[in-house]
């Protein structure tokens, strides 16, 4: 991508930059896999709602330094301290994901390495997902006798089907990048030299739609993902009637009927 930043900032192991409309929001802790601790947990969760409210931003990026997306929760860390893995989830993880879903901006998340557990959860948040093609998904849960959390079991259960799902549920295993893309778990798979460039490039494309389509074609999907047929009818004909009255569809209507 070319252009300056305009932002450049780096906290608890999150480095951030805005460029071109673009958050690009990256897991900088690579020297431990980029587990997540709670100062890390805590700095995602920063760099998630500056880039929701700055109004330069139009898309947000996320991904990783180092060889992996993230090894899942820093394990180390929460036997030292015992910590609540109920209020991690709770205060830090669902609020995370929740407001990546929930503002209007595509979120789009490139995959290289192992994303295994709790980094699974954070991952397979975003709308869009690019994969390497030598990463995998790894579920370690079974393994310390754990079950899956901060969201796994709701992507699994969407992706794989119930039989499917209990299966990595009660004795783990992991997930290649092609068996990812069949299961529609991601979008696309690549080389890993080209991931970044890969996501980037994509998102850059996602800059140029109008604002207000962006944030409806984006809000039409969550709201509709869990609704009825009929219900789903309804939230359409809501995100139809923005998208209409913007400046954008007339401009849009005529430079089509000018062709």
């Amino acid at each position: 991508m070319s252009g300056a930043a305009n932002v450049d900032w780096k906290d608890e192991g999150v480095s951030y930059r805005v460029e071109s409309g673009l958050a690009l929001v990256r897991l900088a802790r690579p020297e431990r896999g980029n587990a997540l601790s709670y100062r890390l947990r805590a700095a995602l969760m920063r760099a998630a709602s500056r880039a929701i409210a700055d109004p330069q931003v139009k898309v947000i990026c996320l991904g990783a330094d180092g060889s992996h997306f993230g090894v899942g929760a820093d394990l180390a860390e929460m036997a030292r301290i015992k910590e609540d893995v109920r209020e991690a989830v709770e205060l830090e993880i669902r609020p995370f994901v929740a407001r990546l879903r929930g503002c209007g901006k595509p979120v789009l998340c490139a995959i290289n390495g192992v994303c295994a557990g709790m980094s699974i959860g954070v991952a397979l948040a975003a709308d869009l997902v690019v994969m390497a093609a030598d990463a995998r998904l790894v579920l370690p849960f079974a393994q310390i006798g754990l079950v899956p959390d901060s969201g796994v079991s709701w992507h699994l259960l969407h992706g794989l089907g119930y039989r499917q799902a209990c299966a990595l549920a009660f004795e783990g295993g992991e997930l290649s990048a092609q068996r990812c893309l069949e299961l529609g778990l991601v979008n696309q798979v690549v080389p890993p030299e080209a991931l970044w460039s890969a996501l980037t490039d994509w998102a850059a494309r996602l800059v140029a739609q109008p604002e207000v389509f962006l944030a409806s074609a984006k809000q039409l999907m969550v709201r509709t993902l869990e609704a009825s047929l009929e219900q789903a009818i309804g939230i359409e004909g809501e995100f139809q009637a923005r998208c209409i009255a913007s400046p954008d569809f007339d401009a849009a209507v005529a430079r089509r009927l000018a062709r």
